[in-house]
């Protein structure tokens, strides 16, 4: 195999190293292998859409002698990229991460589908069986809060449903500065439709780096994608639906009362959580609204 790709990209020198990864006479490059091309071919585009020279760029498929972006062993497709070996997610990259995600929208604005938003929320599940009645009156009223939740989603949004663009799971990326280069590593994940991994990656930063780098981060997606009011409002309404009982449908029939409360903590720390990062979303779309 190392053979095939010295041919087919021109490497003088090459060896395997760990993870992947090739040590060649042009540096260290990394090996992604596919077994969806459709898969492999969105991914092309795509970064070739999201780099923005000469500030950012996607660590896109080096090209064969022959041109080609990626080369065919079995049933498998490889891919070849120089490598990324930093993750600057961290207060003073807000202008870097809010580029990268404003370009992921632009593009997914090409592809877009309607979903519906979720329906009834689950009044039952079994593991409460076990719970005590205590912890059944936090279920219920948990449940009764989620019901709450996705009605203020659809009251958003006036409507029982979401047009959502096609997009890559930005909460997976890693990107590195390179200087004033900003490089991004584009993950091998398919695609899906919906804000679901924006939203995870938007919770994520605010706990991590607090309010103000939040709205810096969005000021800055903003100002590169121009987010329609539709756009706001169908991601506000994505962080109001009530994720967090997805747990609820891996939880064991059969946990004790003490693992009961494990979950109850959880649900809870997840919860209020959810509720921080939604009211400070909230207060950046209407100071954007007071602006215009």
């Amino acid at each position: 195999m190392i053979e095939r790709l010295k041919n087919e990209y021109g490497f003088k020198e090459a060896s395997s190293i760990e993870g992947n990864q090739l040590e060649t006479d042009k540096g260290v490059k990394q090996l992604c292998y596919w077994k969806d091309e459709d898969c492999l071919k969105w991914h092309i585009a795509w970064r070739d859409h999201c780099s923005v020279a000469p500030y950012m760029i996607m660590n896109r498929m080096l090209r064969t002698k022959k041109g080609s972006a990626y080369i065919q062993e079995g049933d498998a497709y490889i891919s070849v990229h120089d490598v990324i070996r930093s993750n600057e997610r961290e207060k003073g990259s807000e202008a870097h991460w809010g580029e990268l995600v404003g370009v992921m929208i632009i593009n997914g604005r090409e592809d877009r589908t309607v979903k519906p938003l979720s329906g009834n929320i689950e009044q039952e599940y079994p593991f409460l069986e076990q719970a005590n009645r205590q912890q059944k009156l936090f279920f219920y009223t948990f449940l009764q809060e989620a019901n709450r939740r996705l009605n203020q989603a659809k009251k958003v949004l006036r409507a029982d449903e979401i047009e959502v663009p096609k997009m890559a799971n930005i909460s997976n990326l890693r990107g590195g500065i390179y200087g004033s280069l900003f490089v991004v590593e584009g993950g091998t994940e398919k695609p899906e439709y919906g804000y679901d991994s924006l939203n995870a990656f938007l919770k994520e930063w605010y706990l991590n780096e607090g309010e103000q780098s939040l709205e810096a981060l969005l000021d800055a997606v903003d100002q590169k994608a121009q987010l329609t009011a539709y756009e706001r409002k169908a991601i506000m309404a994505t962080v109001l639906l009530p994720d967090e009982l997805k747990r609820l449908n891996q939880v064991s029939e059969t946990m004790n009362e003490a693992e009961v409360s494990e979950v109850i903590a959880h649900l809870k720390e997840e919860w209020d959580r959810t509720q921080s990062f939604a009211s400070t979303l909230a207060k950046w779309l209407d100071s954007k609204k007071v602006k215009k």
